[in-house]
């Protein structure tokens, strides 16, 4: 049985509403981001409407929520969702840790290249010294140069 994008939406409203507690509700509010792409739908709208009805649905969704769902998803084997999830905090403006900028670069590379994880690195922190070990985005930079390593035969770079 195939639900309709308005029947989905209702559908998942309902479940939230229903769950008794904020757990349950982020549940099910993952479950439904997990899915997003066998149901038609799309990862940014999923995302706007859970932060759109986080009053209706009696819960607060924090950065730390989407990104650990981010995570996770991508355990499930679907770094593309992963990517998108990171890019539509990225187009909100949201501020990455060193540790999930580096998630960030790793989906970048799984999903899109090697190349377009490089460029947006370089757009986030230009002028990287790549010599100072204590630099904030080491972790991101690390994971970068391992890639490059692995991948070196095929150099898309």
């Amino acid at each position: 049985m195939t639900l309709s994008p308005f029947e989905l939406e209702t559908f998942v409203a309902d479940a939230v509403k229903a769950a008794k507690t904020p757990t349950e509700k982020k549940e099910i509010m993952f479950e439904e981001l997990m899915d997003v792409n066998e149901t038609g739908g799309a990862v940014e709208e999923t995302l706007n409407e859970f932060t759109r009805k986080e009053e209706e649905y009696g819960v607060s969704i924090t950065k730390e929520d989407i990104v650990h769902w981010s995570i996770l998803i991508d355990r499930y084997g679907r770094p593309e969702i992963s990517v998108q999830i990171f890019e539509w905090m990225d187009k909100k403006k949201m501020k990455f840790s060193p540790s999930q900028l580096a998630h960030y670069v790793d989906y970048i590379d799984r999903v899109h290249g090697i190349r377009a994880a490089l460029d947006y690195f370089e757009s986030v922190d230009p002028d990287f010294d790549n010599m100072d070990y204590k630099a904030k985005n080491w972790p991101a930079y690390d994971f970068l140069a391992r890639s490059m390593t692995k991948n070196w035969n095929k150099r898309p770079w």
